[in-house]
């Protein structure tokens, strides 16, 4: 098994905003594709206001199609493109991680 662990940082006074607006892309994610459930989650400790999305995959293979059919999903990268308002430039940071 396969999870991706992509953070974002909200911008100062937009932590509302970007909270729902991640939650918007998991339940876009989660109704268009069948990777299995996208969850969003905040941290409590360390990095307060990161916002997390995490998703698991049988393998790479999985994670590198969906990858492939997002960079051609125009709705799905006009919901991304709205985020930027509401980020830090830069902020984004993908973890992948491999079930030991």
């Amino acid at each position: 098994m396969i999870r991706l662990q992509r953070s974002i940082r909200p911008r100062n006074g937009k932590n509302i905003e970007a909270v729902a607006w991640a939650k918007e892309v998991a339940e876009y994610l989660n109704t268009h594709y069948t990777v299995g459930q996208i969850e969003v989650y905040t941290e409590r400790f360390g990095d307060l206001g990161a916002i997390h999305w995490v998703m698991d995959f049988r393998d790479l293979n999985a994670l590198d199609s969906l990858s492939q059919q997002l960079r051609k999903d125009d709705a799905y990268n006009a919901l991304i493109r709205r985020g930027d308002a509401l980020t830090v430039d830069g902020s984004v940071r993908d973890i992948v991680l491999t079930l030991m």
